[in-house]
């Protein structure tokens, strides 16, 4: 599903896999991005991210859990895409 294969990512997709839990779009996402929009961000939709989001919603991982595996799959996607040293 990811194309950002980081340990990371593969872990929340095996989760997710595991327990049957797919991202489904709700309201509050929609409120979410327009006042991200407002504030004058753009708005990068991320898969890894959105199951990271409806395993949280389902209670398999924990809102502590949920923002320890975000900080590190976006750690590990930043590291993918960065340039090499010179």
């Amino acid at each position: 599903m990811s194309r950002y294969l980081t340990p990371t990512a593969q872990h929340i997709e095996d989760l997710a896999r595991t327990f049957g839990v797919v991202y489904e779009r709700h309201p509050m996402d929609d409120w979410a991005v327009r006042i991200t929009q407002l504030c004058g961000d753009d708005v990068a939709y991320d898969e890894v991210l959105d199951l990271l989001v409806a395993l949280r919603r389902a209670g398999v991982v924990t809102a502590r859990e949920m923002a320890r595996f975000c900080v590190l799959h976006i750690r590990e996607k930043a590291a993918l895409v960065a340039p090499p040293p010179q």
